[in-house]
């Protein structure tokens, strides 16, 4: 009998946004499935990264995002052949426009350079950081074909938040959470993690929340900051008790405490 080690230290978040869901088309790829309903190959548009410690709390700030660069031809050109679906949603959201502007989109290769480094922060050894999100397959699928650096820093394990939403439905009847399905790379990025937050804590398995002693001891102010900073939003209340006595969610301590440490 042999027994796995899970060397992560953390996890890459990360979401993309695509002309298509196949990026394996065409002689680069040799040897790659062609799905005929995909049979034109997708494009890398838009990609962002969240790193999380293993308990969910962001370590990076608000991330980072890239818009891809691309002529205006070829912009033009990747509109006309998508679907009208994928046409409508990134003209809802300008990505078409951003993607043909150099001054609001990068050269892939530099994508994949910062990228990279930004990942090597926080975990400076290869496959020590787990890929994340919702679908993520799709996403991983888009690393390897247009950001290899990245793709080999990351572990080839992934963290799938929809293989939890689904058993959790099943087998412990939790309502799925409710989405605002921006789909902008950075708004699915901290909609997944909250996600995962919240199907790990309806299963029982998140932090115990902090009372505001607790919470004034870990950031090491008074109770009435904590209460301050309750009210203003920086920090999120768990739960309130019927006597009125509020907790403090343990995740926003924490975020709180590496943003004021400069992440």
């Amino acid at each position: 009998m042999t027994t796995t080690d899970y060397p992560e230290v953390a996890l890459a978040w990360v979401d993309v946004e695509t002309t298509d869901l196949n990026p394996w088309v065409g002689p680069d790829f040799p040897g790659k499935p062609i799905v005929e309903a995909h049979a034109e190959r997708g494009r890398l548009l838009e990609i962002a990264m969240h790193v999380t410690d293993l308990d969910l709390n962001v370590l990076d700030g608000e991330g980072l995002s890239f818009v891809v660069a691309y002529s205006p031809e070829e912009a033009a050109d990747l509109r006309q052949r998508a679907s009208g679906f994928v046409q409508q949603m990134h003209a809802n959201t300008g990505l078409w426009d951003r993607i043909a502007d150099p001054k609001q989109s990068t050269p892939l290769d530099q994508v994949d350079k910062l990228l990279t480094e930004h990942l090597q922060r926080f975990a400076p050894e290869a496959r020590t950081a787990r890929v994340a999100g919702n679908s993520v397959r799709l996403d991983l699928n888009y690393l390897e074909a247009n950001v290899p650096s990245l793709y080999q820093h990351a572990h080839y394990r992934m963290l799938d938040v929809s293989s939890w939403a689904g058993p959790a439905q099943w087998w412990c009847d939790i309502k799925p959470m409710t989405k605002k399905l921006a789909h902008t790379a950075t708004g699915d990025i901290r909609e997944s993690i909250a996600e995962m937050r919240y199907l790990r804590d309806a299963i029982g398995m998140g932090p115990k929340p902090m009372t505001i002693a607790q919470a004034a001891a870990e950031l090491d102010v008074s109770r009435a900051t904590v209460d301050r900073m309750l009210r203003a939003g920086h920090l999120r209340v768990a739960s309130v008790s019927a006597g009125g006595q509020r907790r403090v969610e343990a995740a926003s301590v924490h975020e709180f405490r590496t943003a004021r440490m400069g992440g």
